[in-house]
């Protein structure tokens, strides 16, 4: 039996988690929310531009006569040591600040390794690893008072039985199980832990705070990430093999069964990414003061939930045929399954284009049944969690939204060669070919599935828009 533990506790402020370094506009001292805030405000600051000219952006009145109202809640949110979250220059123009921050850094690991002679011919080998890191990343180019947490862990634990049948006859049974976890959080300021609170329209009534605002003149963002996420992975595998010895052959033969389960939780999705020009596009935030929004999604109420599950199957023969003292040959073929997935939630419609022929006459408006949904796929589970989906969308026969399953028919033939020439020992040639399968991407369908229509729609854009500071989002609705 063997054991070990190794633990690492890291504090570092010179780290990218731990440091922030801005351009930061004059914002006068004092109360925040007094009468005559907005107006000193825009005295300080109605001398510099947007960053885009007058007739593209609307411009900072110096009487502070067109302050955004969501502009003023977002500058007058605190951090629990009773400081404004959003900083001044602290001087009467702009001027570059810095900050420091240890970003924390903790890692447990844990390995054991066991091997138990049940008797003469059997022997069970058991490996074991744990790690858990929290990490904590106060700054990372953000403002100080969003901290970012996360927390990463990973499990792989495996038994092996070897069992000696015969003299020339051995069995190796394994199983085995994985499990990683991630999870991210983060932390707003007082008075803005939601877009309610700063009297801004979210993406969604569900959204988990005010969409991170990344100033493009400052080169500093606010409001943390897309947090939170939750994303829990199982994968668990049975496998045999059997070696069998007799004159010039060792022939060994097995199968592997894997089943691997990826949940998504992503409520965080929903916050959305505003790029902001400058200080008084924040200001003004009027329709030409908001460059765009990236990376945002209108989605269900927690944000896309789904439980990805895919099973794999494998088989394998081979020779190992010792022909002469010059040449070996190794000979074999392999069989497998590469699965393909499904969604314990059922969250996996599809568009079958081929539905669409028996629609002689398409619909020219929105529908919400009939030929306006045909094309429309949805998994076999689907009823179990949604009830009867609405005319014109067929339920599969399977929990996929494909027609057809996996191929059955993946056989591999390999060959490989080990030849000495001659009798100098001196060298060798060895050669090899086979058939191999390379199964279909599964990030690329989780990605098409997980924030795409009808689970969620794009509300990202670009210049031009007639987006506003109090309204940033496209009120685009899901499919």
């Amino acid at each position: 039996f063997f054991g070990s533990y190794q633990g690492t506790r890291q504090r570092n402020g010179i780290a990218a988690e731990g440091l922030t370094s801005a351009y930061l506009p004059p914002i006068p001292a004092g109360d925040r929310s007094a009468p005559g805030f907005a107006a000193a405000l825009a005295a300080a600051n109605c001398g510099y531009s947007t960053l885009l000219p007058s007739f593209l952006s609307p411009q900072l009145a110096c009487d502070g006569s067109n302050v955004s109202p969501v502009a003023l809640k977002i500058l007058q949110a605190k951090n629990p040591d009773g400081s404004y979250y959003f900083p001044s220059s602290g001087t009467n123009g702009y001027g570059q600040r810095a900050w420091s921050i240890p970003a924390t850094h903790t890692e447990d690991q844990v390995v054991a390794n066991g091997d138990y002679l049940i008797n003469p011919k059997n022997t069970l080998a058991g490996r074991y690893f744990y790690s858990r890191n929290p990490q904590v990343s106060p700054l990372a180019g953000q403002l100080p008072g969003t901290p970012k947490f996360l927390y990463y862990s990973n499990t792989y634990s495996v038994l092996k039985l070897t069992s000696i049948v015969t003299n020339n006859l051995v069995n190796e049974a394994r199983a085995s199980y994985s499990y990683t976890e991630a999870v991210n959080l983060d932390k707003m300021p007082l008075g803005a832990q939601t877009s309610a609170d700063i009297g801004q329209t979210p993406i969604s009534s569900t959204s988990a705070h005010p969409p991170q605002l990344i100033f493009i003149i400052g080169g500093y963002t606010a409001f943390g990430n897309l947090d939170p996420l939750n994303s829990p992975t199982h994968l668990y595998q049975f496998a045999d093999q059997v070696s069998w010895s007799h004159g010039k052959h060792t022939i060994r033969a097995g199968f592997e069964f894997e089943k691997w389960a990826y949940n998504l939780v992503w409520p965080g999705i929903q916050n959305g990414i505003l790029l902001i020009g400058s200080f008084n596009d924040l200001l003004v935030g009027q329709a030409g003061n908001i460059l765009g929004a990236i990376l945002s999604t209108r989605s269900g109420p927690n944000g896309p939930i789904h439980g990805y599950r895919m099973t794999d199957v494998s088989a394998f023969v081979q020779d190992d045929w010792k022909v002469n003292s010059h040449l070996t040959l190794n000979l074999g073929t392999r069989w497998e399954y590469d699965g393909t997935l499904s969604d314990k939630y059922a969250n996996l419609t599809n568009l079958w284009l081929s539905r669409l022929q028996s629609v002689s006459t398409l619909p020219t408006g929105p529908a919400t049944s009939g030929a306006g949904f045909v094309g429309y796929v949805v998994p076999q589970n689907f009823t179990a969690h949604y009830g009867q989906p609405p005319d014109g969308v067929l339920v599969n026969s399977n929990n996929t939204g494909l027609r057809e399953h996996p191929p059955l028919s993946n056989f591999a033939p390999r060959i490989g060669v080990a030849w000495q020439p001659g009798n100098s020992g001196k060298l060798v040639i060895r050669a090899g070919a086979g058939l191999f399968y390379d199964r279909v991407s599964t990030i690329a369908m989780s990605s098409a599935y997980g924030n795409n229509p009808p689970y969620a729609a794009n509300v990202t854009y670009g210049f031009p828009n007639s987006q506003t500071l109090a309204d940033p989002f496209p009120h685009t609705s899901l499919a």
